[in-house]
């Protein structure tokens, strides 16, 4: 986006508010931007201001980037293991390895985790909720969420809306890999 394009931006906001399945008075309720005004920003009516647009991008527990990124076509990423920085958890027993980061407008990221035995880790600080698509390519893990605990093994997989703390852990005795998908993107 070269210059401002109120209608994409507004359909970005209208977008992700069903998704996040939030009203127009909710986010009026959360942030105190009037639910009269969010309408007219999403029908490409009116302009946010930067002030607005961040208490609306706090509302829907996105950033502002996501809303106003822009979507480069194709949008095509590639990349190989050696290109990919791994970011490590618990003394470095837990490695992060994303695959999408790249992906520029990306709103969601994809990435490979490897959990030594033993290890635990809550990787998710920055969201209130997101949904998770995790698939378990080898060894043995529990994700955990509020009471909830969930085995993967290899060739298991979990689709699941989280709403606070989500953790993970290796529940083997050999190293566990997993393909985890997060929306909104996790920031590594």
């Amino acid at each position: 986006m070269t210059e401002f394009d109120g209608k994409r931006l507004g359909r970005k906001v209208r977008r992700v508010r069903l998704m996040r399945g939030m009203t127009l008075k909710q986010i009026e309720a959360a942030v105190g931007v009037s639910a009269t005004h969010v309408s007219e920003i999403e029908r490409g009516k009116t302009s946010p201001t930067i002030g607005a647009l961040g208490k609306i991008a706090k509302a829907l527990c996105v950033g502002v980037a996501c809303l106003i990124e822009p979507q480069t076509e194709p949008g095509i990423y590639t990349s190989s293991p050696s290109d990919r920085v791994g970011y490590s958890l618990d003394d470095g027993k837990i490695v992060m390895r994303p695959l999408s980061n790249g992906f520029q407008g990306s709103e969601l990221t994809m990435m490979e985790v490897e959990i030594a035995p033993g290890a635990e880790a809550e990787p998710r600080p920055q969201r209130d909720w997101g949904e998770e698509l995790i698939v378990g390519l080898e060894g043995d893990a529990e994700i955990v969420t509020g009471s909830e605990t969930y085995a993967l093994e290899s060739g298991d997989s979990l689709h699941i809306n989280v709403e606070g703390a989500l953790r993970f852990r290796n529940a083997g005795a050999q190293e566990a890999r997993l393909l985890w998908a997060t929306y909104p993107k996790y920031m590594l």
